[in-house]
């Protein structure tokens, strides 16, 4: 059965209720961690309780928890997937975007059996997060819909949780964050069964208000073949490659005499968007088939770089 909800791809599945292991007592004491701990030393904390502080984001096919507001600047590699306990009696619905193990009944029972080793405490500081991470606005100022990597969320939300850690199995590419045999989205990451969060410090974004509307405009530049190269030259800053989509961005910007804080803006997609955190200034680098293809000459696709600038409208 498939359901979903804002954007989330939400897989149910229901588990006997001889595959599913009985919650411990939750009298055990959380053992402290920071999120790059749990990141760098897994194994360590493999089936611990512990408790953690950290920054929730939720969206499309995500549910994360990272140490920095913006997770693509984290000093450590963290990649931790949020999975809310069970209540206590028995199998339950769950979500789980995975696709490498979506029909594996032997996968799912595990999966079953770790969410309900632990009791969900589902007090108010719980739906404080849940309420937060669901507020958003509906359009970006140009109209569009805000689907998808949390870009017109209301709240920046941080938490402290007390759960139970589970290591991704198999760490291949970890640097890389590729994980083979790990939890939530198409295995991305390690696991934190939530059991119970202690703390919610919920800041408004600069995402407006559902009732601010906005005027776009929008310009083109085609850059020369020394601009172009001068733009990849941007990213050869180091092997870091945040480093390196910082100077790329900065390097557009510069084009049309803007000065942006690159790392305060929504999470990037690769080299070809970026979008300032108040939603109103966008870069997208685009490219298109040459016109010249139907006479079959082998020219390079078209690229340009559009900024669109939106303003508040006018009553």
């Amino acid at each position: 059965m498939r359901r979903v909800i804002q954007g989330v791809v939400f897989l149910f599945f229901l588990v006997p209720s001889s595959a599913v292991s009985q919650a411990p007592s939750q009298s055990e004491e959380p053992v402290e961690a920071t999120i790059c701990e749990l990141s760098d030393h897994p194994r360590q904390f493999d089936s611990v309780l512990i408790q953690v502080r950290g920054y929730v984001t939720g969206g499309f096919e995500d549910f994360t928890l990272h140490d920095t507001p913006s997770p693509f600047s984290s000093p450590c590699k963290a990649r931790i997937w949020l999975e809310p306990g069970g209540d206590g009696k028995g199998p339950r619905n769950y979500a789980v975007v995975d696709t490498a193990r979506l029909y594996n009944p032997v996968a799912e029972w595990k999966m079953q059996s770790r969410v309900d080793s632990v009791r969900l405490v589902k007090d108010q500081p719980y739906s404080e997060m849940m309420e937060k991470l669901r507020a958003f606005r509906s359009t970006q100022p140009d109209g569009n819909a805000c689907e998808g990597l949390w870009l017109c969320n209301l709240y920046q939300v941080q938490v402290t949780i007390v759960g139970r850690f589970f290591r991704a199995q198999n760490q291949g590419w970890i640097n890389g964050q590729y994980f083979d045999g790990g939890f939530g989205h198409l295995g991305c990451c390690h696991l934190l069964v939530i059991q119970q969060i202690t703390d919610v410090d919920a800041k408004r974004t600069a995402v407006p208000d559902e009732a601010q509307t906005f005027t776009c405009s929008r310009e083109r530049w085609i850059p020369t073949v020394d601009e172009r190269a001068a733009l990849d030259k941007a990213k050869e800053c180091s092997a870091r490659w945040d480093c390196k989509w910082i100077n790329y961005l900065e390097a557009i910007a510069a084009h049309w005499g803007d000065h942006i804080d690159v790392p305060s803006g929504p999470i990037p997609l690769g080299f070809h968007t970026w979008m300032s955190a108040d939603l109103t200034l966008t870069y997208t680098v685009l490219t298109e088939p040459s016109q010249e293809k139907k006479r079959k000459q082998l020219l390079a696709p078209a690229f340009y770089i559009e900024r669109m600038k939106c303003k508040p409208a006018v009553p």
